[in-house]
């Protein structure tokens, strides 16, 4: 057991017994509208950041994303002085929210917009995240991140240089700087933190091939590649991303991944690369479960929390908008 980790294992099972129940979940997904929704929410953690009476998906999704983020503040806060216990999970929140901020610069869309699903860190805070979402390009974007220091910015900076910066390799930078730097944080927190950032890596290789298959590319395909995952080598996501197709990438990938924790992420129907993302958390979160039994006093208890919510604000955000567009479908998230 990796010192630190006692009290902060103890406190996040607390928070993970907030997690809304999967009866709930179910009504949710039946609500007749976004009201509906939000009627649901009221007996929930995301309650204090509701309006009092709200017909917008928009506001209901902010409420969503400021309830992650109080509670993922929550346990920076319980970490502390070890924060460097969670110095992966932090960086890779901060490379979610960058590589939205990135895009929208490019875009050109407004700064709320792009801070939509952002969640503040120690390494990147609210106030921080507000003045990168106001950058009025992506080389702004990223000469800020360079003179903060944050490690998320030399390579996009590097890549915002280019006559014509690609964004898909922007973000394959990114995950890259990402594996190296949270793979080396993550030894501070023991071989769960380490087997969780492989996952992570993993994750996006996985999902990348089925994305490269489905549109295909001109770029240097092994120039795309994570390194530093654990389940899917550089053959095989070259082998996966190069058929051409997103049902031929799928089969490609069951036979790699056989054996392996993401096996049950590979049933049919074929996924969007979306859904992949979200049977593979199904996966993690499954393995977790088992591991907790394991090591009870550890980092896999605050791992299985962050991914637990992770997977309900995603089921949520995606309950939101169908209720808004007269979608009704049920579904688990906790």
């Amino acid at each position: 057991m990796t010192p630190g980790w006692e009290a902060l294992s103890a406190r996040a099972r607390g928070l993970e017994g907030h997690l809304i129940p999967r009866d709930r979940v179910s009504a949710l997904g039946r609500a007749p509208d976004i009201s509906g929704v939000a009627h649901l929410l009221r007996a929930t953690p995301y309650a204090p950041f509701l309006p009092h009476r709200t017909t917008r998906p928009e506001e209901v999704e902010v409420a969503i994303q400021r309830s992650h983020a109080d509670r993922i503040a929550v346990l920076a806060l319980w970490a502390r002085p070890r924060t460097e216990l969670l110095a992966p999970l932090f960086l890779e929140e901060d490379l979610r929210s960058v590589r939205a901020l990135f895009r929208g610069a490019a875009a050109g869309t407004p700064a709320a917009e792009r801070l939509r699903g952002s969640i503040p860190t120690p390494t990147l805070t609210g106030k921080a995240l507000a003045t990168l979402a106001e950058a009025p390009t992506p080389g702004r974007v990223a000469a800020t991140l360079v003179a903060w220091g944050h490690p998320l910015g030399p390579p996009l900076l590097e890549e915002a240089r280019q006559a014509r910066p690609d964004l898909f390799r922007a973000e394959s930078a990114l995950a890259g700087s990402f594996a190296r730097e949270a793979t080396a944080a993550a030894r501070a927190g023991g071989s769960a933190m380490a087997d969780f950032v492989a996952g992570s890596i993993d994750a996006w290789n996985i999902v990348h091939a089925l994305l490269l298959a489905e549109a295909g590319t001109e770029r240097e395909i092994p120039d795309l590649f994570v390194h530093r995952g654990s389940a899917l080598a550089l053959e095989g996501f070259l082998h996966c991303a190069a058929t051409g197709a997103r049902r031929a990438s799928f089969q490609a990938l069951r036979g790699i991944l056989r054996g392996t924790m993401y096996e049950p992420a590979f049933h049919e129907p074929v996924p969007t690369p979306g859904e992949m993302e979200e049977r593979i958390l199904d996966a993690r979160v499954t393995l977790l479960r088992r591991r907790r039994r394991e090591a009870p006093v550890s980092a896999v208890p605050v791992l299985l929390f962050v991914l637990r919510l992770r997977r309900e604000v995603v089921g949520l955000r995606r309950m939101v908008w169908s209720a808004s567009m007269g979608l009704h479908r049920g579904g688990g998230v906790g």
